[in-house]
């Protein structure tokens, strides 16, 4: 568990800074919480690692949220797929378009969701690419249109080499199968049948 301070510049040109304490519990969970005050944060803090050590801590869902100090929620819109590059634009023209057209869908559902928007990083394969690294901003590394039987094998060509990628069957979401996948190819290979599960 741990204490940290953040501070940041509001529209407004005002600070805010907060306390944020952050806790993972025994089964890896996190959770955060934010405070006025260091001094109520390491309160918190020594409050929960008692309970922690007692096995008593419960996460209050009421408590924790991913509202900022401001009372700003943050939220994620992923589109499957959009192409690598436009036809007729670029898409350092188009971003912001491209964002309110998935916005506009939302409010078929959510009516008024654009209209609580604030700020946004909208994220196109070329942004990807740049931020993350990500060859052509692919996350899942092939088209989604391709058959499963046509990915990427789990055993490669070259002797020990193996893929276990977003590429692979059964692709990406991070589900952990395609890892799982090669894993059971890798040990096939080396002769141990299967994995002992307890």
């Amino acid at each position: 568990m741990s204490v940290r301070k953040r501070t940041w510049k509001n529209a407004d040109g005002t600070q805010t800074t907060v306390w944020i304490a952050d806790v993972m519990d025994a089964n890896g969970n996190r959770e955060r919480r934010q405070f006025e005050s260091r001094k109520e944060a390491d309160a918190y803090r020594i409050a929960t690692e008692g309970q922690m050590r007692a096995g008593t801590f419960r996460g209050d869902a009421a408590k924790f949220t991913v509202k900022d100090a401001a009372g700003h929620h943050s939220s994620a819109l992923f589109v499957q797929w959009v192409p690598y590059e436009l036809k007729s634009s670029t898409w350092e023209n188009e971003e912001e378009r491209y964002a309110r057209h998935v916005l506009s869908i939302c409010d078929r559902f959510a009516p008024g969701t654009s209209d609580l928007v604030v700020d946004m990083m909208p994220l196109h394969p070329q942004s990807i690419e740049r931020h993350f690294g990500i060859t052509l901003g692919h996350i899942h590394h092939v088209d989604n249109s391709f058959g499963f039987a046509d990915r990427l094998p789990y055993k490669q060509p070259i002797a020990g080499l193996y893929s276990c990628s977003a590429g692979t069957h059964p692709a990406g979401s991070v589900i952990g199968c395609a890892g799982h996948n090669a894993a059971m190819a890798v040990l096939r290979d080396l002769g141990t049948g299967s994995v002992n599960r307890r």
